[in-house]
Formats: C-alpha cells, structure tokens, sequence
C-alpha cells in the first residue's frame, strides 16, 4: 500500500505523470476511478515471457507432426530486415538526431579545453613513453 499524492487515500495502485525528474501529477483509483477502468491487474507472479506464437498466432504455420509452430514468410522477412541493420547508415541516422545546429559558447568551449589538457592530454603523453 503507498499514499496516492493527489487525494492522500491509500491505494494499491496508482498512475504518475513526469516530466524529466519533476512529477506533474498522481492518481490513484478513488480519485480518478476513469484512468483505471478496464484496466486488468494481475499479480506480478502471473507474469511471464510470452513466446511468439502466443502472441501472434496468425504469423505462424499451424503445428506439424513434431509439434512445432514454424513461422510463416512474413515473420521471417521481418526478422531478416531487423537484423540487417546497417552500421554506416545507423550511425549517420544518429547523427542527424543528435546533431548540433548551435556554435558552441565560450563556456563548453573553455570546458572542452579543459578536458582536453586534464584528461586526454596525459593518456596521450602515457601513451607515447609506453614501449
């Protein structure tokens, strides 16, 4: 049991809302009964790893005389694309994401010079006396 933050009721269960690390907001089932309608709950110890013909039945073959669901072409097309990542291509996806669009400002620039003659510049100089 843990007190919901928005009514001070305890509840077995409550729903929170962040943002980052700053919490905008909790309910819990007394105060708003609506958020948790239909919601099925199951004891964490019902939980378990559901394998795939569970899950989507449709995209297997139907048993054989083994006993065994083979997936059908689909899935395995699927499977095949997921795992033919492309690095060079991943890696430039990554940097359009993370790209910077702003000069940087004098701060990360005196940062990086730092860490530049505090850190990278004596592994460096190790590195050349190293036989």
């Amino acid at each position: 049991m843990s007190l919901c933050r928005g009514c001070g009721a305890e509840a077995t269960r409550t729903s929170a809302r962040y943002q980052g690390k700053t919490l905008l907001g909790e309910v819990c089932p007394k105060c708003d009964p609506m958020r948790f309608a239909g919601v099925k709950v199951t004891d964490p110890s019902d939980r378990k790893i559901w394998a795939g013909t569970e899950v989507e039945p449709e995209r297997y073959y139907d048993a054989d005389s083994e006993g065994v669901m083979r997936a059908k072409d689909e899935l395995r097309q699927d499977t095949w694309d997921a795992m033919k990542i492309d690095e060079e291509e991943e890696a430039r996806e990554l940097k359009r994401k993370t790209r910077r669009t702003q000069p940087m400002t004098p701060s990360e620039i005196a940062a990086a010079e730092n860490y530049g003659k505090t850190v990278l510049r004596p592994v460096i100089e190790a590195g050349k006396r190293a036989p």
